[in-house]
């Protein structure tokens, strides 16, 4: 017993410098790498069967090899590899594969230059691909600033009615962004009679769909309804309040707003900076200038001129003359600790 729990211990008789449990580890990642050297043979040889069977033009094969090359499994990722096995397959009306490419040109086209990727979105859009769809009826849309940024260099001339088209298919597959899109148009009247009950309904669609900015128009409507009930005015500030707490900027310095002023909701000017601080967070100026004042004035918050400072700062561009004096006033009441204390905090 005492042997074989030297052994055990050790290592084997003989090799006492060398642990058994090294010994085992060695031996077990050598069963592993064979495993694994095994696997890689055997997919490097499936891949190669693929690709002859691809060439000799077998439609599933082509849809595989590209869906490998659209995916990176099993080969490397090659965005140009998996177009030409996915044309290949579709060109021979294999369905998978045409779906495929579907999802394929809406990636390619956000990869390519503008004039290529406007063609690959209409690939896509054609094929049925709800995002592609949206882009396209980006590209004519009523500029209300609502278009993306990334896609402005594919811009054209204003055509509601071609916007209204795709955007009308892309909602027809629920994006949440197409619909939204919809309800702005009907709101204004873009490409179509103006319809504030279909903007509305399209509005609800998009906020059902978990649209943010959508929960904050459809409570404008519902505000802004000189017929609405109190029933309907309690249901639109429950909307303005779920968007403001889902981080929508506008929503939030809306309900500061309507603390600080007592319009709609009952005065309440903690809660007024509590919804300003939020807005201000997110750079919106007004609500940066809102919290300034309530700061120097020490309304809903303890008077603080330092934060005061802080927020008007945040708050001023070169040519707001109004608060650039108003901060020029601050400076003659501050000491240049506290100055210099406010300036700090204004830059982060």
């Amino acid at each position: 017993m005492h042997r074989l729990l030297l052994v055990t211990e050790k290592g084997l008789p003989g090799i006492n410098s060398i642990p058994i449990r090294f010994i085992l580890l060695l031996f077990a990642f050598l069963i592993i790498f064979q495993v694994h050297a095994a696997a890689e043979t055997e997919s490097l040889i499936n891949v190669s069967k693929l690709i002859e069977n691809a060439e000799k033009g077998n439609p599933i094969a082509q849809f595989s090899l590209g869906w490998m090359y659209f995916s990176g499994k099993g080969v490397e990722k090659d965005l140009d590899e998996a177009e030409k096995w996915l044309t290949k397959s579709s060109d021979q009306g294999y369905k998978l594969a045409t779906i495929a490419l579907r999802d394929l040109n809406l990636e390619l086209g956000k990869l390519r230059n503008p004039h290529e990727a406007e063609k690959y979105f209409r690939m896509a859009a054609e094929n049925g691909n709800a995002e592609a769809q949206l882009e396209i009826g980006k590209l004519t849309l009523p500029d209300r600033g609502l278009v993306k940024a990334e896609y402005s260099d594919l811009r054209k001339a204003e055509d509601p009615k071609e916007s209204l088209k795709w955007l009308k298919m892309s909602a027809m597959r629920g994006n949440p962004e197409a619909l939204f899109l919809l309800a702005v148009m009907y709101e204004n009247g873009d490409g179509v009679e103006k319809n504030l009950a279909e903007a509305e309904k399209y509005y609800k669609k998009a906020a059902d769909s978990g649209h943010n900015e959508a929960l904050r128009k459809l409570s404008d409507l519902m505000l802004d309804d000189v017929d609405s009930t109190q029933k309907n005015f309690e249901e639109s500030v429950k909307l303005l309040r779920k968007a403001a707490e889902g981080g929508n900027v506008k929503a939030q310095f809306m309900l500061g707003e309507m603390y600080y002023y007592g319009e709609k909701l009952d005065q309440d000017l903690p809660f007024a900076a509590i919804w300003f601080r939020k807005a201000a967070n997110q750079n919106h100026s007004l609500a940066q200038f809102h919290l300034g004042m309530m700061y120097a004035n020490g309304k809903g918050v303890e008077k603080n001129l330092v934060q005061a400072y802080k927020w008007y700062l945040k708050s001023a561009s070169d040519n707001d003359k109004a608060t650039l004096e108003i901060i020029r006033i601050l400076e003659t009441r501050m000491t240049l600790t506290q100055l210099a204390e406010a300036k700090k905090l204004s830059m982060q």
